[in-house]
């Protein structure tokens, strides 16, 4: 597939009501809090997969919220759920949305995740739509 460069305002949106309606689902359905970060960790991984295709040259590597998801997934699914930093991007604890150090492992809650989502969309939208 081809980089993708722009984002309909539709689809961003969509995005934004598909994971708002599954975090509330999940939030009524979760009985367990050790059950918690595997869903909102999934989600994650989900979230970076709406937009795996966005073009990098665009979005930076200054430790902004698409590089939190983009970090995020990648070390949910590469590294066993510790936060991994790839070389040249530059994300702090006391910038990024969830406040996670490298090597810190990556459990948020269903709150925390609404937060993100909002973060990572309001950043797509800035520079992909």
């Amino acid at each position: 597939m081809l980089a993708v460069s722009r984002y309909a305002p539709e689809y961003v949106e969509r995005c934004r009501n598909t994971f708002h309606a599954t975090i509330a689902a999940c939030g009524k359905g979760l009985s367990s809090t050790k059950g918690e970060p595997l869903v909102t960790c999934q989600l994650i991984v989900a979230l970076e997969g709406w937009f795996a295709q966005r073009t990098r040259g665009m979005e930076g590597k200054d430790g902004n919220p698409m590089n939190e998801v983009r970090l995020l997934a990648s070390s949910i699914t590469h590294h066993g759920g510790v936060l991994t930093i790839e070389k040249g991007l530059r994300l702090s604890a006391d910038s990024s949305v969830l406040g996670l150090a490298p090597g810190d492992v990556i459990a948020p809650s269903l709150h925390d995740l609404a937060h993100l989502v909002d973060a990572f969309l309001d950043a797509i939208e800035r520079t992909y739509v």
